[in-house]
This record gives C-alpha cells, structure tokens and sequence, in this order.
C-alpha cells in the first residue's frame, strides 16, 4: 500500500515537472522556470525517500543529507514563485536566503539523525511556506475571477505541503501500523498539493475554462442593464470594474477612438493608434499580450511606470461600424496573464462594442423621442394658437377691408390710405400663415385630401399661372399639355401649383424665367416648376421638404416664411398616391417635380368618407373656395 501510494505521488510530480519543462520551452519566462524548478525539486525528494532503503549506511546518510537540503530549497523557490505574483520585500527574501543557507549547513555538518535537527528544517519550512501561503491567501480574499480560484489553489497546497512535513516528524514518533498509515496519508497529502500546486501556478487550458466559463456568464448579467446607464463615464469605469473581477487581473481599462482628435482617449491619458500595447492592439485589430511591457515597448515607458503596468494585455472594441476602441489589463507581475486568456479578453471586448453600440442605439432613441416630443408639444401650441387667432384676425382684415374700399371711393392716396393699405396686405399674409399652421395639424391626422373629384388639370394649372403672372415680377415660359385631367381634390392641387410658383419667385431675381410643363406618362400626371434662381445644396435638398425646414443661406436674405410650403406640398402629393421632387444646383436654379396617379384609388375615397365623418369642420374648409398661399 505504501508502495503505491509513494509511486503514484512519484509518478504525479515526474508528470507535473514535465509538463512545466514544457512549458518552459513554450513560454521561457522566470515564473515558469520557478516552477519547473519547485516541482523538479518535491519530484526528487519523493524519489529519494523511497529509494532510501536500498542505499548502505554511508550512502544513505549522504543522500538523506541531500535530501534533507532539497527540502529545504523547497520553501524558497516557493518564496521565488511568490514573488512572482506578489511584491515581497528585500528583508523577507535576505532572510529566507540566510536561513537556507544555515539550515542546509547545519544538515550538512550534523546529518538528519537527530530530532533537533528534523525540529530545525520543519521550522525553517513552516515559516517560509506559511509566510508564503499566507500571501496567497490573502490575494484570493481580495482577487477575482481566475486569479481568486489560482491563489486560493497554491494557498491550499502549500498547506497541505506543510501537513506532509510534519507527518515525517510523526513517523520518527510513533511506529507500528499507525506509521504506515501515517506515511499512506503522507503520500495522497502530497498528491493533493502537486494537484493544487499545478492548477494555481500553470492551469492548463480545460481548467482556465472552466473556471472563466462561470464569470463570462456573471460578466454578461452585470453588463445586461449597463446600456441604459445616463452617464457615459460611469459605463466606462463600470465596464472597466466589471472586467477586472471577470478575468482577476489587478487593473482594466478601456480607450476609445476619437476621429477628431485622432487618438485613442483613455481615463488618464490618450495614445495615438500603435503607441502602446493598447495602441498596437488598436492598430493591428488582434488582441496582443506582453508580459514584458519595457522590453516589447521601451518607446512607452513612461506611460508603463505610471500605472505600474508590467504586463499587458488588450484587444480591440469592434462593432458594426468598425473598431471604436480597445479593452487593456494590466498588471505589476506577469504570472497573472497567459496565452489563453486572450480568448476570453476578447470575447469581453465584443461584449462591450455590443454594449456601447446598444448604449448609442438608446441615446439615439432618446433624442428621437425627446425632439418628436418637443416637436408634438410645439404642434400642439402652434394649432391652439392659430385657432386663437383665427376670430381675432378675420375681424381685423375685414375691418382694413372695409377702410380700404371706404377711402378708394374717395380716391384719396393720403398717408392714411397707404396705411390701411399696408395693414391690409399683412393681416392677408398672417392669415396665410395661421392657416398654413392649421393645414400642418391637419396633415399629422392624414386629413389633407378631403374631396376626390375628376378635374381638368391643364386647366388648373393654366388658371393659377395667369393668376400669379399678372403681378409681372417674373416671365413664364408654360409647356401645359391639353387635355390632361386625373382623380384629385382640386384645392389641395391648386394649392401645391401655387406655393411652387411662389416659391420660385421667392428665391428667383425678379424679370428671371419661370417654365411651368405639365404632361401625362403612362398612368402618371407629371407637373415641373423650374426657376433660374439660386439653388440649393445637397445637404439642404435632403431635408427640403420637412416641417419648418429653412435652409441657412435663407436665413440671412429678407424671404419671408416658416418653412411649411414645400412640407405641405409633399404631404399633398404623397396623399394623392403621388411623389415630389428636386433637382438642382446651387446658383442654377431648381425643378421641382409632382407626380400624381391619374386615377384615384379606391382607399382615398373611404379615407375622405372617414375624415368628413369624424371632423364636421372639414366640409367647411373645403367650401372656402381656393385655398391660400402659404409661401
């Protein structure tokens, strides 16, 4: 049973001890040679103490002295593998190395036979090994994530090294069967420490999984809510927060790409795209680990010894529209990363483009719903508004009206006639302007096209062109095609001819060419308004047609309007199943385009029956006669 035991444990750490020579090849870094050399060490003494029976005398107690100094080394490279994790300082590690060296040679002058001796190298090794697992222990209580799980790991197997020295001092004690079975437990004790040791300092790839598989899942609970956070600091730093308990490194940190400025902006300091490990990994959109910052990067130093950031590793913050960011953890000692957490750095980093790209998805959302808001609001006032003054202002145009017919009796052009005159002509253009406000509620409810009928419409547009050409501000070239009708409500078309032609006038030198063509194609009645005035920009043709839309090189000449014409008009169009257009360019004038269907579907028909229905008053706007201009 003995023999088994000791085999197996034999067999474990000659197992274990290879694979980290393996790992030396792979990664010849100090934390793994460390390693190497610890387990290449209890490998060693449990092969010499079982074959120290088959030794003579004087052999034997050479190599139980050999013995005896390797398990003194024991604890040291243990203190050296501490070190590698943690800062240990110089005192301690003097210590440790002076103790050594007293121990070894107190085992070398008077052997291992006496129990004084036994009592040193168990006291030398307990205050190493617990000074050692106390450390440990102590990270694993303030760690996260893997990193808990690895320390807690070689705190406990550094425990149960302890237990297994002092079973060797129990067995010089008592004899008989309780012996054997103390030496039985002595060899599963150190199974269970090699087990332990080998999962805190070198996880292979299935346990490191395993172990992040439970935090990935805690990670994408933590961030599930994150994207509706208002302030967008605080989803940076609790990103950052959440990343460093998933993955167990000390510090992470997040930067993201400024196309302005051209950097990537972290909490502390900005970098440009390749400076840093962080830049590189920007630059390079792959995930990148150094466990030598200085050595891979000297150009960065400084900004390596500000955060004490020894190691590195960061991966690129990719969404839809590209690479936005990166995601980096860094830490003073090395041993806390490993090839094999980049997988999962970067699985984080695209949890958190998903986040971000969620978070600019609801921002936008937000201002959507907070402009249509303000926009209903400002609707709303506006409709009240312009029904307040709608009473007010009949009764004053219809007064100016009444003085303004009473004097041209007389024939009088005194200082009081051109007043009323003046007042006159603007309480018409604020009527227009009040009803263009009640026309825009009316579109809103899709009660524009109230009367459907089969009319002429080379005529209309003939009668509106006369109409506005007799004011001789402007020459009218007419292509009008006889003949042509279609399903439409009249006032409604009418109105769309007369704020084209206004609209070209408006923005049109006076004596400047209008062309009005109207033809039919195909199923399609198609109406063109073009004018030689000055233009309007790309930017500007795309919004056009929106409600109260005023372009900015309108703003500063003396046009008179709120911007509703050309809204009203594509509402009108697009009500009778018809498009409108434009083309132009800037300082050549434009063409707008109307088409509508020539026969009207069926649908418009219920829609009208269903609005007179539902609002009484449209039957008496439609009996008003022809709408006004609302330019």
């Amino acid at each position: 049973m003995i023999e088994a035991a000791t085999f197996a444990s034999q067999a474990l750490f000659l197992f274990v001890a290879a694979y980290m020579f393996w790992a030396v090849l792979r990664s010849p870094r100090r934390s793994n040679i460390f390693a190497l050399a610890f387990f290449t060490v209890l490998a060693v003494v449990i092969s010499l103490t079982w074959l120290q029976p088959l030794f003579g005398p004087v052999f034997g107690r050479v190599s139980s002295a050999f013995t005896a100094a390797l398990v003194l080394l024991i604890p040291y490279l243990l203190l050296r593998l501490t070190g590698e994790y943690f800062s240990i300082s110089s005192v301690a590690r003097r210590l440790s190395e002076l103790g050594l060296i007293g121990a070894v040679a107190l085992v070398t002058l008077v052997g291992t036979d006496f129990l004084p001796v036994l009592a040193v190298i168990l006291a030398y090794f307990s205050v190493v090994a617990v000074y050692a697992a106390r450390r440990f222990a102590v990270a694993a209580e303030t760690a996260n994530g893997i990193s808990r799980m690895r320390f807690k790991a070689i705190s406990r197997a550094t425990t149960l090294l302890g237990a297994a020295l002092l079973s060797v001092i129990a067995t010089e004690v008592v004899g008989g069967w309780i012996s054997a079975s103390i030496e039985v437990l002595r060899q599963l004790t150190l199974m269970a420490s090699a087990l332990l040791f080998f999962a805190g300092f070198s996880p292979p790839v299935t346990l490191r999984r395993a172990w992040q598989e439970p935090e990935l899942r805690r990670f994408l609970d933590q961030i599930r809510d994150v994207p509706r956070y208002r302030d967008f600091n605080a989803i940076i730093r609790h990103l950052e927060h959440i990343c460093s308990e998933t993955t167990g490194a000390p510090h992470a940190t997040i930067g993201l790409w400024n196309e302005e400025t051209g950097h990537i902006e972290f909490k502390n300091y900005n970098v440009l795209p390749g400076q840093t490990i962080g830049g590189k990994s920007f630059q390079q959109k792959r995930p990148i680990l150094s466990l030598d910052t200085v050595s891979d990067d000297p150009e960065s130093r400084d900004i390596y010894e500000l955060g004490n950031a020894w190691a590195v590793m960061a991966a690129p913050i990719n969404t839809d529209s590209g690479t936005i960011g990166v995601l980096a953890l860094y830490a003073e000692h090395p041993p806390i990363f490993a090839e094999d957490d980049l997988s999962l750095l970067t699985s984080l980093a695209d949890q958190i483009g998903i986040v971000l790209e969620n978070r600019s998805h609801i921002q936008a959302q937000a201002e959507l719903e907070a402009r249509e808001a303000s926009a209903r609001l400002k609707d709303e006032f506006l409709h009240h508004a312009a029904h307040d003054l709608k009473t007010p202002l009949t009764t004053i145009l219809a007064t100016a009206q009444y003085l303004e017919r009473r004097l041209e009796k007389h024939g009088t052009d005194s200082p009081e006639m051109r007043s009323i005159t003046r007042l006159n002509r603007e309480a018409v253009r604020l009527r227009k302007l009040v009803e263009g406000l009640l026309d825009a509620s009316r579109i809103e409810q899709g009660q524009v096209i109230t009367n459907i009928e089969h009319a002429d419409v080379s005529a209309l547009v003939s009668d509106v062109v006369r109409h506005i050409a007799a004011e001789e501000t402007h020459r009218f070239k007419l292509d009008i095609h006889e003949g042509i009708s279609a399903d439409c409500d009249t006032l409604r078309f009418q109105q769309v001819v007369e704020n084209l032609l206004e609209n070209a006038r408006k923005y049109s030198e006076k004596g400047s060419t209008i062309t009005v063509s109207l033809w039919h194609e195909g199923g399609d009645v198609i109406l063109d308004v073009a004018d030689e005035g000055m233009g309007i920009s790309r930017d500007d043709q795309a919004k056009v047609f929106d409600r109260y839309f005023r372009s900015e090189s309108v703003e500063h000449r003396s046009v008179q309007g709120i911007g509703l014409g050309l809204f009203m008009c594509k509402a009108i169009a697009e009500q009778h199943g018809g498009t409108i257009d434009v083309k132009s360019e800037v300082g050549e004038g434009s063409v707008f385009r109307v088409t509508i269907p020539r026969k009207a579907n069926a649908e418009w028909t219920d829609q009208q029956s269903d609005a007179l229905a539902s609002e009484p008053h449209l039957q008496e706007h439609m009996d008003k006669g022809r709408p006004v201009n609302h330019f």
